[in-house]
């Protein structure tokens, strides 16, 4: 059951890490945590019939490797797809571990029952809160895989361990009749009953594993995530402009406050994303007036000029002039935003006095990562 409570929350603790790994939206994430409860649903149905016939040894070693091999998965998918196959199995090999320790302790149980069956509670509670505790407490020294990946070969060494014991022999070695199967089929009260404990399970893997992942991402984000998710909403986000002008504006305002890294960062960004016509970026940088970016576009560059200098600089014939030009209101305001927001992360990057590349192969390399999106890069393991 310590094992079980870990499958139910581990997708929680380390889904912000997935999102960034395989470039997942809200919608997609969400989607990895309805998978849990159908493979939570399909260990709970075939534990039964699978240990009446074959006893608790066999069921308990596969579901073991069914987690490690979910775990590992996990940690080291190549693909969303295959990804996803693996939480499957994650929580095929959960449900199974979750009904057949229940049932077992039921069976050996010769009186308190009840306080045996409780402590197995106790123990799924200390592995619920354990996955969380664990992951934030080696984050800092260990990436995500490598933690989800060594717990992976605990529950490898659990189902070896599990061959290597004695269990009670199997209640019926011969299987099931199918009639048998049928009348408890039949049987409305199971059915509700089953129906019940079906939600139970999935609620529980849905709820814990959203709440682990608010209070990560929501309560306790870290500044460097909320910068690079400021940035993603700025330069990726929905807008009138497109990604090559917002990278465009930001590595003007970039360049006339002389932050080197920054301007050269996203100037490689708005060359790759304007594709054919990336000497347009360097025009900009050498003298707007003359570049060959469209009027508007000038009128707008212009006023995120006069952001950089001070907000009250922009007069209201400024915004005047843009709109004659074509620019609407949601274009001047996001112009705007991206010049101030800028002038700030320009600020902090040289207030930092962080190491600034000089090679323009490494900006070309980083410009090419930037024009895919933003998320924050993995700290390497010590």
């Amino acid at each position: 059951m310590l094992f079980f409570g870990i499958c139910l929350i581990t997708l929680g603790s380390v889904v912000h890490d997935l999102k960034e790994k395989y470039r997942l939206d809200d919608i997609s994430s969400g989607t990895l945590f309805s998978i849990l409860p159908f493979g939570i649903l399909g260990g709970s149905l075939l534990f039964g019939p699978f240990c009446d016939k074959y006893g608790y040894k066999i069921l308990l070693a596969l579901s073991c490797f069914l987690m490690f091999a979910g775990f590992e998965g996990i940690a080291y998918a190549p693909s969303h797809l295959l990804l996803k196959v693996y939480i499957f199995l994650f929580g095929l090999g959960g449900g199974s571990v979750n009904g057949a320790t229940n049932a077992l302790v039921s069976d050996i149980s010769e009186k308190d029952k009840g306080a045996d069956l409780s402590l197995l509670g106790v123990f799924y509670g200390l592995g619920a809160l354990g996955m969380p505790f664990i992951v934030a407490l080696l984050a800092s020294r260990f990436s995500y895989e490598g933690i989800v990946s060594i717990v992976g070969f605990a529950t490898l060494v659990l189902g070896i361990f599990y061959l290597l014991i004695k269990f009670p022999l199997p209640k019926q070695s011969r299987g099931v009749p199918i009639k048998d199967i049928i009348t408890l089929v039949k049987d409305g009260v199971l059915i509700l009953i089953a129906f019940f404990l079906f939600c139970q399970s999935s609620f529980e893997a849905i709820i814990n594993n959203w709440t682990t992942t608010y209070l990560t991402n929501y309560v306790l984000i870290e500044p460097g995530k909320s910068l690079y998710a400021l940035v993603q909403i700025l330069l990726r986000g929905e807008s009138p402009l497109t990604e090559a002008e917002r990278e465009l504006i930001s590595a003007y305002v970039s360049f006339r406050n002389e932050c080197m890294f920054c301007m050269s960062s996203h100037a490689a960004a708005a060359r790759c994303l304007y594709g054919n016509d990336a000497g347009i970026v360097d025009e900009v940088l050498k003298d707007m007036q003359q570049s060959g970016v469209s009027e508007k576009m000038k009128s707008l560059l212009y006023i995120a000029g006069k952001v950089q200098i001070l907000g009250k600089e922009v007069k209201p014939e400024d915004i005047e002039a843009a709109r004659s030009l074509g620019a609407n209101d949601r274009e001047i305001h996001d112009t705007v935003l991206i010049a101030a927001t800028f002038s700030m992360f320009n600020r902090y990057v040289d207030g930092l006095a962080s190491f600034t590349p000089t090679d323009p192969e490494e900006y070309k390399a980083m410009g090419e990562r930037m024009a895919k999106g933003y998320t924050m890069p993995q700290q390497p393991a010590e």
